[in-house]
């Protein structure tokens, strides 16, 4: 069964994420978001126990979590107000880079 679960920050930004595994395991008290430098920066700033920790549903299967959690992504991403870099269902694998920091990456990556 699934969760989605949302972080509160104290600047109103918000976290949407979802989970198979028991949350606060998930969650490892804010060292769970390595792949998310926006959300670790703010882990970082505000400190774990400063960020408000919301189940919104329980129980859920896969892919009735996975559609709450692009809903929700989409409403607070539409506000500005979301440390999420994906738009949600895939995790990380769903992100897209911008051809901007590819071509980034690739003048980089010729450097070394």
């Amino acid at each position: 069964m699934w969760t989605v679960y949302m972080h509160i920050c104290p600047n109103k930004k918000v976290y949407i994420g979802i989970t198979s595994l028991n949350p606060e395991i998930r969650w490892s008290h804010g060292k769970g978001y390595p792949n998310n430098q926006y959300f670790t920066n703010a882990i970082i700033k505000y400190g774990w126990d400063k960020i408000e920790h919301k189940i919104l549903f329980e129980d859920l299967d896969e892919n009735c979590a996975k559609e709450i959690e692009i809903k929700l992504i989409s409403i607070w991403k539409s506000q500005n107000m979301c440390y999420n870099i994906t738009d949600g269902g895939d995790g990380f694998k769903g992100l897209k880079h911008t051809d901007e920091f590819k071509e980034n990456l690739s003048k980089r990556s010729l450097g070394n």
